[in-house]
C-alpha cells in the first residue's frame, strides 16, 4: 500500500480504457460471425436436395466460429463502473489516511471520464413501434408502462418463476434479494417474505450469498392473488 501512488490508480484505468476497445472489436467480430452463421445456414437450407456436404461443412465451420466470438468479452466496463470502482478504492484509502498508514489519498487525482446517470424513459407505444420497425432501443434505461407489466405478467402467469415475477413487480425487492429468498423465510398464510439474505454474482459458478441492505422491510409475499389489471 506504501508504494501505491496516483500515476498506478491512473494506469489501471488506463488499461480499463484500453480493454474497452478490445471489446468493442469483440463485439464487431461477435456480430460479424453471427451474420456469417446464418447466412451459410439459409445456403444450406435452401439448397435444392441432396444438399452439397461443402455447404454443411460451411455452417459447421460458421457455428464453431460464432461460438468462439461469442465466448470473448463483449460487455464495457462503463464510466458508472468505473465511478463506483474509484470510490470503493478511494474510500479505502481514506481509512488508511486516517489510521496513519498512508500520508494521503492517492485517488484524489485520478481522472476518469464523466459518470452521467441515463434519464429512463417509459416505453410509450411509438417508441415500441420504432423498436419493432428498427430493432433500436431508445436508451440504456427503459421503463414499461403498467399497461405492458400487465401483458407480461400475463404472458408468464403459468411459468414457474412467475411468483418471483408478481413480487418483484408490486413489492420491488432486488432481483438479488429474490433470488436469495429461501423458501423458509417465506410464510404463505401471512402472506409475507422477509429478505434475509441476497445473492450476487461472482467469477465463480456460484454466486456469492450475502446479507442485504439495512433497513429492508419483509415483502410481500409471492403466494398472495394476482391483482387485476
Amino acid at each position: 500500500m506504501r508504494e501505491l501512488r496516483t500515476e498506478s490508480i491512473q494506469a489501471m484505468f488506463e488499461d480499463i480504457w484500453a480493454f474497452n476497445e478490445v471489446k468493442k472489436a469483440n463485439r464487431i467480430a461477435a456480430e460479424q460471425a453471427k451474420a456469417a452463421c446464418e447466412a451459410a445456414h439459409q445456403a444450406w437450407k435452401n439448397a435444392p436436395t441432396p444438399r452439397p456436404p461443402e455447404l454443411r461443412h460451411t455452417w459447421n465451420l460458421a457455428k464453431i466460429a460464432r461460438k468462439e466470438a461469442l465466448a470473448k468479452p463483449r460487455k464495457d466496463t462503463g464510466s458508472g463502473r468505473q465511478k463506483k470502482l474509484l470510490n470503493t478504492l478511494s474510500g479505502a484509502l481514506k481509512d488508511a489516511v486516517k489510521q496513519k498508514l498512508i500520508t494521503e489519498n492517492w485517488c484524489d487525482n485520478v481522472v476518469i471520464p464523466k459518470y452521467e446517470k441515463p434519464d429512463p424513459l417509459v416505453w410509450i407505444d411509438e417508441r415500441v413501434t420504432r423498436w419493432r420497425e428498427t430493432g433500436e432501443v431508445p436508451g440504456p434505461v427503459m421503463v414499461w408502462t403498467p399497461q405492458l407489466t400487465g401483458k407480461f405478467l400475463d404472458a408468464a402467469v403459468d411459468r414457474r418463476l412467475y411468483p418471483a415475477f408478481h413480487l418483484m413487480v408490486f413489492r420491488a425487492p432486488r432481483r438479488g434479494e429474490v433470488t436469495g429468498l429461501p423458501w423458509a423465510e417465506i410464510d404463505m398464510t401471512l402472506g409475507t417474505a422477509n429478505i434475509a439474505e441476497t445473492r450476487s454474482p461472482t467469477t465463480s459458478t456460484r454466486p456469492a450469498q450475502t446479507r442485504p441492505r439495512a433497513g429492508r422491510a419483509s415483502e410481500q409475499s409471492p403466494s398472495t392473488a394476482r391483482p387485476s389489471r
